[in-house]
C-alpha cells in the first residue's frame, strides 16, 4: 500500500472535463509549431486517455507560451496543468513542478477552487517525495483549506493522510497518529474503502514504529481485512 496518495489521472479528467469541456481552439489537420494549437491538439488526446501522445505536444506548447496567444489564460492554464499530471506520473518532478506553479495563480485568479486545490496537493505531493517536508506541509495546509471549503470530503482525507505522512517522516509521531486519526474517521464517513485501507496500514506502521506490537498489529489486520475484500 502506498502510504502517501497522489491523486489520479482519472479525477483530473473529471475536473479538467467539468471545468473546461472543449479546447477554445480545435486542433488542425497539419503539424503546426503554434503552441496554442498544439496545446489544443494534446488536451484533446489527454481527454482520450491517449496520455503518451499528449505529453510531447503539451511539453512543446508549453514551452513555446512566452510567444504565444492564448486566447485566455485559462487555456495556458489547462495546457500547464496536463503537462503537470502527465509529467508527475512520468516521474519527470522537475518539469511538473514548473507547470503546477505556471497553473496555480490562473486558477487562484478565476477562482476555480477545485483545481487549485489539485493543484495544490500535487504540489505537495513533489516537495514531499524530494524530501522538502516544510514545504509539502505548507502546500499541503493550502489544500486542506481549498477542499474544506469546497465541501471535497473525500479529499480532506486524502490531504489529511499526507500531512499525517508528511509527519511519520520527521519522526513526530503524536502530529502522524492526530491526523491519521482524522483521515480515518472522514474516509470512513464517505465509505472510501481504499483510502481507509491506506491509513489504517499507516496508523499501523507508526505504532509499529513506536514498538507498541499489538496496536500495530490491530490496524494492521484492519487493513489487510480491507484489502482482502477489494
Amino acid at each position: 500500500m502506498k502510504t502517501y496518495q497522489p491523486r489520479h489521472l482519472v479525477l483530473i479528467s473529471v475536473l479538467v472535463f467539468m471545468f473546461y469541456p472543449s479546447p477554445v481552439v480545435a486542433a488542425p489537420a497539419q503539424q503546426t509549431d503554434d503552441p496554442v494549437q498544439l496545446c489544443a491538439e494534446s488536451y484533446e488526446l489527454f481527454m482520450k486517455r491517449k496520455y503518451l501522445e499528449a505529453l510531447p505536444l503539451l511539453r512543446e506548447g508549453f514551452n513555446g507560451r512566452e510567444k504565444a496567444n492564448f486566447a485566455n489564460s485559462e487555456d495556458l492554464g489547462y495546457c500547464a496543468l496536463v503537462l503537470g499530471v502527465l509529467s508527475q506520473s512520468n516521474g519527470n518532478l522537475k518539469e511538473a513542478l514548473e507547470a503546477f506553479q505556471v497553473a496555480l495563480p490562473i486558477f487562484r485568479a478565476s477562482q476555480t477552487h477545485e483545481l487549485e486545490g489539485f493543484i495544490l496537493t500535487s504540489i505537495s505531493e513533489i516537495y514531499y517525495f524530494q524530501g522538502k517536508f516544510t514545504q509539502a506541509m505548507e502546500y499541503s495546509q493550502q489544500a486542506l483549506v481549498i477542499v474544506r471549503e469546497v465541501g471535497d470530503r473525500e479529499g480532506e482525507g486524502v490531504i489529511l493522510d499526507n500531512l499525517g505522512t508528511i509527519y511519520k517522516s520527521q519522526g513526530q509521531y503524536a502530529q502522524a497518529l492526530d491526523y491519521y486519526q482524522r483521515a480515518l474517521t472522514i474516509r470512513r464517513e464517505v465509505d472510501d474503502r481504499a483510502g481507509e485501507g491506506v491509513t489504517l496500514n499507516n496508523l499501523g506502521t507508526v505504532y509499529h514504529t513506536q514498538g507498541q506490537y499489538a496496536q500495530a498489529l490491530d490496524y494492521y489486520q484492519q487493513a489487510l481485512a480491507i484489502e482482502r475484500g477489494r
